[in-house]
């Protein structure tokens, strides 16, 4: 617990993590504005392509900006798998989300100031399209979305991996887009809480909010536990073991073990030998002469007299 608590406060007076939730703030907000741009009705009708390579290209662009000081995440649900496999740490985490929901605000607010009010429409955000889509087949095809997404990002960034080649923020740009052109006709494709919240901040749309929140975290968490415990290269049954265990309170016959049994760290101490220290004196350094070394030393004495 404690070595938890000092990791946390070191990474927060850490100089990097200033850095990446500016950067985060920034590519959030960049993801956004030109998403939802994509979604201004300039002329009669949607153009699913057009959206979905907005989206995938804008995610691909930051990702290739800012992953080398952030991680590139621009989106809780990501943020949440990375937190619960242990990647990030839990203030880093909490941060990263509230920097990810600010740029949502913003790129919203950016985009609403940019555009004009004849067209402005719901500003792209995320609601219901099909009018006899429930919202618990919402819920499924934001989770089952997120899901691919995060599994490829934790896929591309695997550095156990000795297959990997080309370029890994484009791999992401893509999951993103063909994501996007599969559930845009169902709920305009949130996959991102972030990107969800800012237009209906601004708009004021919460119709089934709660679908655009609870459906990516729980995908992003589902993808994230699945690839770093079962499908990672150096994923083995004992990780995804200690994984599932790790938070359970012990039986009570592992207690009783536990008590009859000395702790490693007195184990280890009662097998320490005691060595004495004290300098030996000049008799204990010079051996004691032997019967045959006295003998030979009488037969030298005896012909030196001669």
């Amino acid at each position: 617990m404690w070595k938890i608590m000092k990791d946390n406060l070191e990474d927060l007076l850490s100089p990097n993590l200033w850095r990446s939730l500016a950067c985060e703030t920034v590519g959030t907000l960049v993801i956004v504005l030109l998403g939802c741009g994509a979604w201004i009705q300039w002329t009669a009708g949607v153009n699913v392509v057009q959206i979905a390579l907005a989206f995938g290209l804008a995610v691909a662009t930051m990702v290739w900006c800012f992953a080398h000081i952030s991680g590139g995440h621009f989106n809780p649900a990501l943020t949440s798998a990375a937190l619960i496999t242990r990647r990030v740490s839990i203030v880093r985490g909490i941060l990263y989300i509230i920097a990810q929901v600010l740029g949502g605000i913003l790129g919203a607010g950016v985009l609403y100031g940019l555009t004009p009010e004849a067209i402005r429409g719901d500003l792209g955000s995320t609601l219901i399209m099909g009018t006899d889509v429930t919202a618990a087949q919402a819920f499924g095809v934001e989770m089952l979305v997120t899901f691919v997404f995060v599994l490829s990002f934790f896929a591309s960034r695997d550095s156990a991996r000795s297959d990997m080649a080309g370029s890994y923020p484009l791999t992401v740009g893509l999951a993103v887009v063909v994501c996007q052109l599969f559930a845009i006709n169902y709920t305009k494709a949130g996959m991102n809480p972030a990107r969800s919240f800012g237009p209906a901040v601004i708009m004021g749309t919460w119709d089934d909010h709660w679908v655009y929140w609870v459906g990516p975290l729980s995908g992003g968490l589902v993808a994230g536990l699945l690839y770093d415990y079962i499908f990672a290269a150096g994923a083995t049954v004992a990780k995804a073991r200690k994984c599932l265990l790790r938070t359970k309170k012990p039986d009570q016959q592992q207690q009783k073990q536990s008590s009859e049994k000395p702790p490693l760290d007195d184990a280890a101490a009662a097998e320490v030998i005691e060595i004495d220290e004290k300098e030996p004196t000049l008799e204990e350094k010079e051996p004691a002469a032997t019967d045959s070394d006295k003998a030979k030393l009488t037969e030298e004495n005896a012909k030196e007299q001669v």
